[in-house]
């Protein structure tokens, strides 16, 4: 009888090894990798070709590999804990932290280090006698949802005095394609337990995570907008109607709990500035109705009408932009502890070449704007309370 048991079990474990072993080869030869538990103790990252660039991920750690890293540009470097810049002092540690994340734009792959938001956010409290180190969180292409997911361990290993997000074009064409999340897996136990287990099975068992975009494609048809770029696929309206704030409130509940204070920071993303600043005198509830037609009407002319496929992109991307950035306002209404930094008129007065060098990604005469945006804030809300 024993024997019986055990031949059918190995049978079951080496049937179930081989199918995990045959996603595992699959995800590990998509355009952007995702390591299977298989191989990770032989590949504990990747290295993901971005344009001109080679960046080194570590799924284990969940951030970019330390090192030293070029682009056409410049050099960079990605200390041990992970962040953008020079190590960190044990004094340091045991101080006044900041940590900004965002995408590529926070990260300022564009920008030497000197030039970057984070660092200039740096310079300036330590200019006005407040002995901050701003730890540079930015990782290319990445959204709301893995803000979050990094932001559950490094809000307890590092206690910041505060944390500033920066990222909604990321989130509008990552996020929007996914699954939904609980609006309450921080003040749940069991919530936060099941998140970390399934972001644990998704990034580590490639089994799960074939199945979970199988389920995606099928449910996806409920959706009902098409995505942006790919006209087989939709977008979720569920995530700019609800999903994206709820995803913010759990951030600031951790927040919370850490002592930290949350900073949210309205985007910047130049593609037709008067029309995008007539959006923003649009109700929130009027660009979510634009949003779900955006693919075929003129939002200039306000009728509709077949579009090009860059026509179609540039719609999408400034009513998500738009919408993303009122929901900020919304959970400022909502919740008075939480930041907002608005400084979308004061770039509107410089033409986008001035600020940026492709309508999102800062110049050192953007960075520098987000910075003092980000100061200000600070100033009659923080500081007060740091030494």
């Amino acid at each position: 009888m024993l024997k019986k048991i055990s031949i059918n079990f190995f049978l079951v474990f080496f049937s179930l090894l081989f199918v995990e072993f045959f996603f595992s080869i699959f995800f590990l030869l998509r355009p952007n990798p995702t390591i299977s538990i298989i191989f990770k103790p032989f590949v504990s990252y990747d290295e993901v070709k971005m344009l001109s660039r080679i960046e080194k991920f570590d799924y284990e750690k969940n951030k970019y590999k330390p090192g030293k890293y070029k682009t056409e540009k410049i050099e960079y470097q990605i200390n041990q804990d992970g962040f953008r810049g020079p190590e960190l002092t044990k004094e340091q540690k045991e101080s006044c932290i900041g940590i900004t994340y965002g995408g590529s734009t926070t990260i300022g792959l564009e920008s030497k280090y000197k030039d970057t938001y984070p660092k200039i956010l740096e310079d300036e409290l330590n200019f006005h006698g407040k002995n901050c180190r701003v730890l540079n969180a930015g990782v290319s292409s990445k959204s709301l949802k893995y803000i979050f997911s990094r932001s559950l361990n490094e809000l307890s290993t590092y206690k910041p005095k505060f944390i500033t997000i920066y990222n909604n074009r990321n989130s509008a064409m990552y996020d929007a394609t996914t699954s939904e999340l609980k609006t309450d897996i921080v003040n749940t136990k069991l919530n936060l337990s099941l998140f970390k287990i399934r972001f644990y099975l998704e990034n580590n068992i490639m089994t799960y995570k074939f199945l979970k975009k199988i389920f995606l494609r099928m449910t996806e048809a409920d959706f009902g907008t098409p995505h942006p770029t790919d006209p087989t696929r939709s977008i979720n309206m569920k995530y700019f109607e609800e999903e994206y704030l709820n995803l913010l409130e759990q951030i600031n509940s951790f927040s919370k709990i850490n002592n930290t204070r949350l900073i949210l920071i309205k985007q910047i993303y130049y593609i037709n500035p008067p029309i995008q600043k007539k959006l923003e005198q649009n109700t929130l509830e009027e660009n979510l109705l634009k949003l779900k037609n955006y693919h075929n009407f003129d939002i200039e002319k306000n009728t509709t009408k077949k579009l090009s496929e860059l026509e179609k992109f540039n719609n999408y991307f400034m009513l998500t932009n738009t919408i993303l950035n009122q929901q900020l306002d919304k959970i400022k209404d909502k919740h008075k502890d939480i930041l907002v930094v608005d400084i979308l008129d004061e770039f509107y007065t410089y033409d986008s070449k001035t600020m940026t060098y492709d309508g999102y990604h800062l110049k050192k005469e953007g960075n520098k704007k987000i910075a003092r945006g980000i100061l200000e804030v600070l100033k009659n809300e923080v500081l007060k309370n740091i030494n």
